[in-house]
Formats: structure tokens, sequence, C-alpha cells
């Protein structure tokens, strides 16, 4: 009897050293706000403005069709409040939508915040408002949350003056209750081919996106919110389980719409752009401030990129 206990109380140290050792090593390798260097195309002291995004999606709109394609469509999936040290929770994952698109691409190191002489809060609105506006708070005039955007337009708005037709998706009420109320009622005044919807959750958001895939719009924006609730909830940061969860999950999400896009009987025909890209990191509970931890984001594409001096035009 004395036996067996002591062979049970063996193995039970055995299995909790053997977990133990597995979060250490995890924490280890993700809490330290290191991302694997090799992956990114620049490196991380040639970090590029969130305001290049719009750019991208410009220029791309703006050149020639490639050889045996009919239309462009463009994907841009939004992971909200994931860190650029959270990419290290899915290196290693399946059904990853940055790393089947990266590889084509690039990942990029990018900033959010503005700059020291136009700062802004490293928040939701200013974040999204940057990347769709492509420029800082003294062009869209959102320098943080609650405040609606000046006229100024969006890469939506551009998109549908050049005939192609948009939606965009997203689960946080101040979007559509605050930042873009007045794109909403240009868009339904002058009977434009552009829809905002409001999801219950990421869930409803992720299956929004698709039915705009099949109902083929053009431009489809999506942003996943459950890295950014997982921060406010529990702690931003990889040595939270909770968090690195998250991460996985939303990068999960996005696959799932990717691979509505990659189904369509006339995506061979097609041109897409495929962005995945965040609006902010975080610290602690929160995000706002102008730390490494709350400015560092990141965005992954299937196209490589080019910057040039009007790319960084910050102020438009």
């Amino acid at each position: 009897m004395k036996k067996k206990m002591t062979n049970t109380w063996i193995a039970c140290v055995i299995v909790l050293v053997a977990l133990a050792a597995t979060f250490i090593s995890r924490a280890n390798a993700c809490g330290d706000c290191k991302v694997n260097a090799a992956a990114f195309t620049f490196s991380a002291e040639e970090r590029l403005p969130q305001t290049i995004i719009q750019k991208i999606v410009d220029d791309f709109i703006n050149r020639p069709l490639a050889n045996g394609k009919e239309r462009k469509k463009v994907l841009i999936l939004g992971y909200d409040g994931f860190r650029e040290d959270g990419l290290n929770n899915i290196y290693d994952i399946e059904n990853s939508a940055i790393l089947s698109i990266m590889d084509s691409g690039g990942l990029y190191h990018s900033f959010a915040g503005g700059l020291e002489d136009s700062s802004q809060a490293t928040s939701t609105s200013p974040g999204w408002s940057s990347i769709l506006t492509g420029g800082w708070h003294d062009y869209h005039g959102v320098e943080d949350n609650g405040i609606p955007k000046k006229d100024v337009p969006t890469l939506f708005q551009t998109a549908v003056q050049k005939g192609y037709s948009t939606t965009f998706v997203s689960s946080w009420k101040e979007h559509f209750e605050t930042v873009y109320t007045q794109d909403m009622i240009r868009a339904e005044l002058l009977n434009e081919p552009s829809q905002y919807i409001f999801a219950t959750n990421d869930e409803d958001s992720k299956n929004q996106a698709i039915e705009a895939i099949k109902q083929d719009f053009d431009i489809v924006m999506a942003i996943a919110e459950c890295t950014d609730n997982a921060g406010h909830s529990s702690g931003f940061g990889n040595d939270n389980p909770i968090y690195q969860e998250a991460c996985q999950e939303a990068d999960h999400w996005g696959k799932e719409i990717l691979n509505a896009v990659k189904e369509r009987e006339t995506y061979p025909k097609e041109e897409w752009l495929v962005i995945i890209t965040t609006d902010h990191g975080g610290i602690d509970l929160h995000h706002g401030g102008q730390s490494d931890e709350e400015r560092n984001t990141w965005f992954a594409v299937n196209q490589p990129v080019t910057p040039n001096s009007e790319w960084l035009n910050y102020h438009k």
C-alpha cells in the first residue's frame, strides 16, 4: 500500500513538473516582447506607419489588372488589440490566416499612436481611422475614442467613387454610433453601394463578412474583437494564456473568412489584395498610451509592399 502511494505521488510530481516546464518555456518564448525577426520583411527600426495601409489599397485599386484577371477585390481583416509579440502565438498553428498570406507578400512592422508632434491615443477609433484614411488625427480628427471622424474620405469612399462596392463589419458599437455615422448617412442618401454592418459578436462578424463575399462585394473589411476583449478582461501580453488563446482564435476566425474568398467560383479570374492588421497593442489591462507595447503594431499582406515617400506622408 505504501509503495503504491509513493509511485502515485512520484507520477503526480512528474506531471506537475512537466506542466510547469511547458508553461515556463512558453512564457519565456512569448512573454519577452520579441517576435521572430526573420519573419518580417523589414527590421523593427524600419517600422511603417499604420497609415500606409490606405495607400496600399489605393495603389492596388489604381494599378492595371494583372494578366488574366478581370476584377480587383480587397479583403481587410482587423484583429483588434493584437500586440505585435502576439504573433508568436500563431507561428506554428494550423489554419492561420496570417501564415497563409505572408509568404506571397510579407509581414511588416508598423506603429500606431501618431508622431511626437501629432500623437493620438493608441485606441480603437484613432487606430482604425488612421488605417482607413491614411492620416493621423490632425487629418481625420479622431484623437481618441468617442470622437467622430472629420469629413475626409476613407478608403471605402474612394473605392466607391471608382466603381467598387464596399462592406464594413464590426461588433464595436462606436464605429456606427460615433466615428463613421456621417459616412453611413452619406452612403444612404447617395444610394452608394456601401454597407456598414453592426454585428452582435465575432461569430456574427465572420458570418456577415462571408455573406458579403458571397454577395460579390468588392472590398470587405471585418474586425475581430476577441483579442482586445481578452486583454481588457485578463491582461494584454503572452504571459496570459487567455490572451494567447485569443490571438489564435482571431487568426482562425480570419482563416475562415479567407477560405470563403478562395472558394468563390470566379476566384481564378479575380485579383485579390488581402491585408491583416491590428489597430493598437496593449499593456496590463489597458491601452491608449505611448509605450512600445501599445504603439508597436504589424500587418501582413499577400503582395510585396515597396513604400515610397508619398506613402510615408503621415499628414496627407
